[in-house]
């Protein structure tokens, strides 16, 4: 997200993390690297960054968004000041598709979640997963239009 479209999301912004192993969190630098990132987007776009949270939890399966307590101080935070919630990338909020509506209930509106890494809100990103599924569908469709109509072909059917 660049600064000047960070300065239209308004003041107060809760930042999240997440690394997924134990070892991660001890050694790695990936707990640091985005809080970093969340602290010089803030003051980039001349937010006040009020709380930033974290878990040290895989953000694979559908129950793990359950199991964070730093997601879940995140999202309360971002309620009691009417602040927007900024992640350095989506995984750090799940690895699961399945989990975008249970996402939706628990995150503040999904123009006001914000993705450092790939420049977008949550709505965005929906909407782009939206397109990129029904081209998926779209190429699957014809595949299976034009193997059947290979195999009509040499059973003797003309186009």
């Amino acid at each position: 997200m660049t600064a000047k479209r960070a300065q239209a999301i308004g003041e107060a912004v809760v930042g999240y993390m997440r690394v997924s192993t134990a070892k991660q969190g001890e050694e790695g630098i990936s707990l640091q690297l985005q809080e970093s990132a969340i602290y010089r987007f803030a003051q980039n776009a001349g937010l006040t960054v009020i709380a930033v949270y974290s878990d040290v939890a895989s953000g694979r399966g559908r129950r793990s968004i359950h199991r964070r307590a730093g997601l879940r101080k995140a999202l309360e935070a971002c309620r009691a000041h009417d602040a927007h919630l900024v992640v350095w990338d989506w995984s750090r909020l799940s690895r699961e598709a399945s989990t975008e509506e249970e996402l939706l209930n628990l995150l503040p509106p999904p123009e006001r979640v914000h993705s450092i890494g790939d420049d977008e809100s949550f709505e965005s990103a929906r909407k782009l997963a939206r397109v990129a599924h029904a081209q998926e569908q779209r190429d699957e469709i014809s595949k299976l239009t034009k193997a059947a109509m290979d195999e009509r072909k040499r059973s003797g059917k003309q186009f």
